[in-house]
């Protein structure tokens, strides 16, 4: 059905192209990456491996996609594709959108595999299914990356043999990861992760407080920001890796 549909549709591979407005911001926050995430700049270390691993991917398959060969491993998800036209630029989204296409296109209509002979006769496998596409090669790339920054942070842990509450540059997201990978990890981390966590309760608090009618005359501090590094910490890929602003 999916085969049907691709080949109903148009000529030009447009419908490929969702709206996603937050393509350019990732681009420029892509572009400001830090060289490492400090424990206390509010950047996540696994998040910024993640983001220099998914720039790296989709520069390399900028790069392939100008052989014009559709490749159904290389094809991607609706938002890295953005991210790629986004790189590219417009001038170059067309091709790349064909190019898209055509890998889709390859995907959906590569061979199903072969039937299993069992001993009542031939009958297919429970595990065949329809082709499909495969999973976006960035996601799996930069998924992979935030996993061995985990692993890395953990092991750097268990060698400098850290007191614990020690600050380590995670986000809630990947230190929970680092948990359940490394409990040890997580018993020492947890205290800093909710120390860090109160004062920032502590922080959006007070920033609530000054935005109220009786406190509207009172100066406004680095609470008011408060809610940025907030989100970084919850998850810091809200910020594709970067630290929080702070103005």
């Amino acid at each position: 059905m999916m085969t049907a549909a691709a080949g109903a549709r148009p000529a030009s591979p447009g419908w490929l192209a969702g709206t996603d407005h937050d393509a350019d911001t990732r681009a420029v926050l892509r572009d400001a990456l830090p060289a490492t995430a400090l424990p206390r700049s509010g950047a996540c270390a696994a998040c910024l491996a993640a983001a220099r691993s998914e720039a790296s991917h989709l520069a390399r398959i900028a790069r392939s996609s100008d052989r014009g060969q559709p490749d159904r491993r290389l094809l991607l998800c609706a938002g890295h594709l953005s991210d790629l036209i986004v790189l590219a630029g417009q001038r170059e989204a067309g091709s790349l959108l064909a190019w898209q296409a055509g890998s889709l296109a390859a995907a959906l209509t590569r061979p199903a595999p072969p039937l299993r002979r069992r001993s009542h006769g031939w009958l297919r496998s429970r595990r065949h299914h329809a082709p499909s596409p495969g999973p976006c090669p960035v996601c799996l790339a930069s998924e992979a990356a935030a996993r061995r920054a985990v692993d890395n942070l953990g092991a750097t842990l268990r060698s400098a043999h850290p007191v614990p509450g020690r600050l380590v540059p995670l986000c809630v997201r990947h230190l929970l990861g680092l948990r359940a990978a490394d409990p040890w990890a997580g018993h020492m981390t947890a205290s800093g992760a909710i120390e860090r966590a109160d004062r920032l309760i502590a922080e959006l608090d007070q920033a609530f407080t000054n935005g109220t009618w009786a406190h509207r005359h009172q100066p406004q501090g680095p609470q008011m920001t408060a809610w940025r590094r907030a989100a970084a910490f919850l998850d810091g890929g809200v910020y594709c890796g970067c630290p929080p602003r702070g103005t």
